[in-house]
C-alpha cells in the first residue's frame, strides 16, 4: 500500500498557455510561470479536462520528496487548489477529485506535513474525511489511504480516534459488507491497528458504540487466502488493544 501517481495517462492538450511540466520532474517547481499555469488550470473548474490534465501533474510534482513542503506550504496555491478539488462531489468531477486526494495522499507521506495536514481542520482534514466516506470507489479508497498516512502513532493517533467525523468514516469503511475488492477496508483496517497503538485509544476503541471492535473481531476471523493481508491487520490491531490491562480479558475472550 503505498501513495498514488498518476490514475491514468494524459496529454497536455488544452491546458491553458500550452505549458507542460514534466511530470516525474522534482525541478518542476523551480519553474515558476509553469508552476503558476498548472496552478491556474487546475483552480478553474472548466473545462473538466484542463483542470483534471493540470491535477495530474501536480499530483506527480507531490511524489518527489523535495517537493512536499513546498507544495502544502503553498496555502493560497497547491494547497487550496487540492482542498477545493477534493471536495467536489459532482460525479463529473470524480477524475480530478482522485488526482487532488492522491496529492493529498503524497503530501501526507511526509512527516511534518502529517501533523500539519490534520491541523488543518476546516481545509485537507476536512476533505479527506469526507472523501472517505464518498460513493465513488476510488474516491473512498485514496482518502483512506491517506488517512492511513496521517494516522502513526508518532503522528495523529490519539487526536484522530477522538475526533468523531474520522472515527465514523473509518468504522464504517472497516465494517462494510459492500466493499468490492475490499480496498477500503484494507486501509480502514490499517488506520485501527496504528489506532490502537496509542495507549489513550485502547479503552476507548474495544469499547466502541459505533463497532471498531466488532469489525476487527470479523475481520480476524476471515480465512480465505485472499483475505490475509485484512486478517492480519485485524489481529494486529486486537493485540494492540490487548496490550490494554482493562482489554485483555474481553477481547481474547470475546466479552
Amino acid at each position: 500500500l503505498k501513495p498514488m501517481r498518476g490514475l491514468a495517462a494524459t496529454s497536455s492538450r488544452g491546458l491553458i498557455g500550452r505549458s507542460r511540466i514534466p511530470l516525474s520532474s522534482a525541478g518542476a517547481m523551480e519553474d515558476e510561470a509553469a508552476y503558476k499555469t498548472l496552478l491556474l488550470n487546475a483552480a478553474h473548474t472548466k473545462p473538466r479536462e484542463s483542470r483534471d490534465l493540470a491535477l495530474h501533474s501536480l499530483q506527480e510534482l507531490a511524489v518527489q520528496q523535495e517537493n512536499k513542503r513546498k507544495l502544502w506550504e503553498d496555502v493560497e496555491g497547491a494547497r487550496a487548489v487540492f482542498v477545493q478539488a477534493a471536495l467536489a462531489e459532482d460525479p463529473l468531477d470524480e477524475q480530478g477529485r482522485c488526482y487532488a486526494v492522491g496529492a493529498l495522499w503524497n503530501l501526507a507521506a511526509d512527516a511534518t506535513n502529517r501533523r500539519e495536514i490534520w491541523q488543518d481542520a476546516g481545509g485537507a482534514r476536512r476533505a479527506l474525511v469526507l472523501a472517505a466516506k464518498s460513493e465513488a470507489k476510488k474516491v473512498k479508497e485514496l482518502a483512506l489511504g491517506a488517512l492511513w498516512s496521517l494516522s502513526p502513532k508518532d503522528a495523529n493517533a490519539g487526536l484522530m480516534w477522538q475526533d468523531e467525523a474520522t472515527r465514523s468514516a473509518l468504522v464504517g469503511a472497516a465494517n462494510d459488507p459492500h466493499d468490492e475488492g475490499m480496498e477500503a477496508k484494507s486501509f480502514a483496517l490499517a488506520v485501527l491497528q496504528n489506532l490502537a497503538e496509542e495507549p489513550v485509544n485502547r479503552a476507548s476503541m474495544w469499547d466502541d458504540e459505533c463497532g471498531a471492535n466488532i469489525a476487527l473481531v470479523e475481520a480476524a476471523k476471515l480465512a480465505e487466502e485472499e483475505e490475509r493481508e485484512l486478517r492480519g491487520r485485524a489481529i494486529g490491531a486486537l493485540t494492540n488493544l490487548a496490550i490494554d490491562a482493562g482489554n485483555r480479558a474481553p477481547v481474547w475472550g470475546g466479552g
